[in-house]
């Protein structure tokens, strides 16, 4: 039986020229990735932060519906806002496939809320059923005298619709509305 001596561990050896070039992958990516970071944080600096107000175009929606009046055949409604709503869009929309033309207002209201004003006169039940999101009448309100149909879905847009003498008018805020 011979007593074997032990060996001490072997301690690899590199070469300074190999640990140079080991070296260099992890510092080379470490290098990549702060340039990409300094990069992106100055393109992120360099550019203006968006102001809410100053993209807001002010729409002079009686001016427009004044126009849209001739080839709407009726007087589109152009109601005075209420401190803190804005018009953001007002169009007339020629007749589309649905064979209905009707005029178009976008209001933005205080609490940052939009609401869509719709009117027509040549409006028709699947007109008003599309406008409404197919929701089923649940019930009615009476705003300033007029009588409007409540248009609502559990989870969905609230509309309000009116009818008066073969004009549909069409008041839908998206969202919640406070009930009346």
């Amino acid at each position: 039986m011979s007593e074997s001596s032990p060996t001490p561990p072997v301690k690899p050896v590199i070469a300074a020229g190999a640990a140079k070039r080991a070296n260099a992958s992890i510092i080379g990516m470490l290098l990549a990735m702060f340039s990409t970071v300094a990069i992106v944080l100055a393109i992120v600096w360099l550019n203006p932060q968006q102001k809410a107000d100053g993209y807001r175009v002010a729409i002079d929606v009686p001016a427009v519906a004044a126009n849209a009046a001739g080839p709407a055949g009726f007087s589109p409604v152009a109601p005075t806002l209420p401190e803190g709503w804005f018009a953001n869009y007002a169009r007339w929309n020629p007749p589309g496939t649905d064979g209905v033309a009707f005029w178009d207002v976008g209001y933005v209201t205080g609490s940052n809320t939009f609401i869509a004003l719709r009117q027509s006169i040549t409006a028709n039940p699947t007109w008003v059923a599309a406008q409404s999101s197919n929701a089923p009448v649940t019930g009615s309100r009476t705003i300033d005298g007029h009588d409007w149909e409540l248009r609502d879905k559990p989870k969905g847009d609230r509309s309000l619709v009116r009818h008066q003498r073969q004009h549909h008018d069409r008041f839908d805020r998206c969202g919640r509305f406070r009930r009346l």
